[in-house]
């Protein structure tokens, strides 16, 4: 074998050794490369960062709310007529027909009742002197729970009122326990309506409201009542989201047979 055969093999031998050890892309069986380009690590990245800068601006305006007013927007109601507003009762003192209303303010069924049958009952029924409404607290859902029933307790002595304050809470309704009705969002809800924020923070701790509270839900577990709304209509207790068109035909029925004033 001549010197030049040998190298030509040997210069073979050497190419397909390299060959062997070069890496291969690997092709999926669809015929796509799912490996990522640059353009999609780039997005990741920018991804990441972006999550990042939420959880700083979340844990930012999460130390504000903690220590002042909250970077966030309430919806505020008009408030009933002061004419209608009696305490925690909504309606003629005198009407035929009385209802009492027990509820949770962190309770999204209760918020169901607010939205869609509490205006119907307001329209036709409360703002016509055929019915009052008395609402009462059943806080048993944790305790921004309880912490709400103080505070629309506290709009009753020194804000606005108690409606006012109750239809904030349900409108501004979030998540259970998870911050929502936390005290320092309570007092902006509070500014809002046009209370002190510190006056209100102040009333807040005041014993009193927190045991007035507690003993709504011991009568309402003295009555029987252990889920949130609950209606006491003529003596009858109805569980549950009532449905509209018998609701209103019982209401009907009984101001009929309520005697004349």
């Amino acid at each position: 074998m001549s010197n030049e055969t040998r190298t030509r093999r040997e210069r073979r031998a050497a190419e397909r050794a390299a060959g062997r050890a070069a890496p291969r892309a690997t092709v999926p069986a669809n015929g796509l490369d799912r490996r990522p380009s640059d353009t999609t690590l780039l997005t990741a990245g920018a991804i990441a960062a972006g999550v990042i800068l939420v959880a700083v601006m979340l844990l930012i305006n999460g130390q504000k709310s903690a220590n002042g007013p909250a970077n966030a927007s309430y919806v505020i109601p008009p408030a009933p007529a002061a004419a209608l507003m009696h305490d925690h009762s909504l309606g003629d003192p005198a009407a035929p027909v009385k209802i009492d209303l027990w509820a949770d303010f962190q309770c999204p069924i209760c918020d169901q009742f607010y939205t869609d049958i509490e205006p119907r009952l307001r329209s036709t029924f409360i703002t016509t002197g055929v019915l009052q409404v008395t609402y009462h607290d059943l806080a048993f859902l944790g305790p921004e729970s309880k912490d709400a029933a103080i505070a629309s307790r506290v709009s009753e002595a020194i804000g606005p009122g108690f409606w006012p304050y109750h239809d904030a809470l349900y409108a501004n309704q979030g998540t259970e326990n998870s911050g929502t009705f936390s005290r320092p969002h309570l007092a902006d809800i509070a500014v809002a309506l046009g209370m002190d924020r510190q006056a209100f923070l102040t009333a807040m701790d005041d014993p009193t409201y927190a045991a007035a509270v507690q003993a709504q839900a011991a009568l309402g577990s003295s009555l029987g009542i252990d889920s949130t709304p609950t209606l006491v209509i003529a003596g009858q207790i109805y569980s549950g989201l009532p449905d509209w068109t018998q609701l209103s035909a019982l209401i009907e029925q009984l101001a009929s047979a309520a005697p004349s004033p």
